[in-house]
């Protein structure tokens, strides 16, 4: 059986222990979620998670995967590992904006001889390709597939049911109040305010809005300010997997704003599950799946408009074909067996 190493970037025991056990579940359940510790899942290769600092064989390995992240420690023991293996090691770097806020010179030092040193840098986007390049010196990052799943995305998600009278929006997944990735939850909330002031109190009443936060100075935000009491925003727990696609196909629009060039898996089961949304023109998923329904950032003159008119459309059940995804690059995207022909190509190249 091919085997992977993947470095976690995590220092204790114990959380290195939980994201072992959380893939070893989803692998039971035969579940591939599209991030990058499932890669070498999806590619055929049992995978080994490292502690910073581990001490491996490097023989024992066919390839070594990990985050390019702003850790002075994760980014010293992944240059250990280059240097150890650099036959072996393949490198993803992750939304450019944040590695920068976060870096000084002898971080990207250390950044710019893992890219330029490691076999393999992969990126899921032009944007993040172009920041390895410059932070390289020279052209290294590779453009891949990403593990999305178009059939499991719809299995899991099930039968499309509404609760009731009621229309469900999922808004801004994740919303963060402050720093790098602030997008801007108040101008938000004050867009779908104006929106529901056009309408009779009745149809207002028909709207349910839900969203997440990840960050725990994210909820704390919330909870400690008016946010979401205007027009009645729902936080919702953590959810697995399966349990989010459901809850997601249960959904009757989605608006995900973000301001950082991250990958876009919320927008991807959006597409995939047919629903109509407003997304982020930043995001260069969200350009080849919803290209009629994009926002140039969380606070676009534009927003106002595109809610009321997303929100009507639901009401009236007439919803406007621009918020409705690319179904042929939804499942083109997503066509699982053929992008990891193409990825375990290129490591066999």
């Amino acid at each position: 059986m091919r085997r992977c190493a993947f470095n976690t970037g995590l220092s204790r025991v114990s959380d290195v222990v939980k994201i072992r056990m959380k893939y070893s579940l989803m692998r039971l359940e035969g579940i591939t979620y599209p991030d990058v510790y499932c890669f070498p899942f999806w590619l055929g290769y049992r995978c080994h998670f490292l502690r910073n600092g581990e001490k491996i064989s490097g023989k024992k390995y066919d390839y070594i995967l990990s985050e390019l992240n702003s850790s002075a420690e994760q980014l010293e023991y992944l240059l250990a590992l280059v240097r150890a293996c650099p036959d072996k090691t393949i490198v993803f770097p992750g939304p450019p904006e944040i590695f920068l806020s976060r870096a000084d010179s002898d971080k990207m030092a250390l950044a710019r001889e893992i890219l330029a040193t490691a076999e393999h840098v992969w990126a899921y986007s032009e944007g993040v390709a172009q920041f390895a390049d410059r932070c390289a010196g020279t052209s290294v990052a590779r453009i891949i597939p990403w593990p999305f799943d178009y059939c499991e995305v719809r299995r899991l998600g099930g039968i499309q049911r509404r609760d009731g009278d009621y229309f469900d929006i999922l808004i801004g997944a994740p919303l963060r109040f402050a720093g790098i990735a602030c997008n801007a939850p108040e101008h938000l909330e004050e867009s779908i305010a104006s929106a529901l002031d056009g309408m009779a109190e009745t149809d207002r009443k028909k709207f349910r809005f839900y969203a997440f936060v990840y960050a725990d100075e994210d909820r704390h935000h919330w909870r400690s300010s008016n946010f979401g009491k205007r027009v009645g925003i729902t936080l919702l727990p953590r959810m697995g997997y399966a349990r989010f696609l459901k809850f997601l196909n249960r959904c009757a629009g989605v608006i995900q704003l973000l301001s950082v060039s991250a990958l876009g898996r919320i927008t991807y089961a959006s597409a995939a599950l047919g629903k109509p949304g407003i997304f982020s023109a930043g995001i260069g998923l969200s350009r080849r799946l919803y290209p009629n329904s994009l926002v140039s950032s969380p606070t676009d003159a534009d927003l106002n408009g595109k809610v009321g008119l997303l929100l009507n459309g639901v009401l009236g059940g007439q919803i406007d074909p621009g918020f409705l995804p690319d179904a042929a690059a939804a499942r083109a995207v997503g066509d699982f067996e053929r992008n990891a022909e193409i990825v375990s190509g290129i490591m066999r190249n």
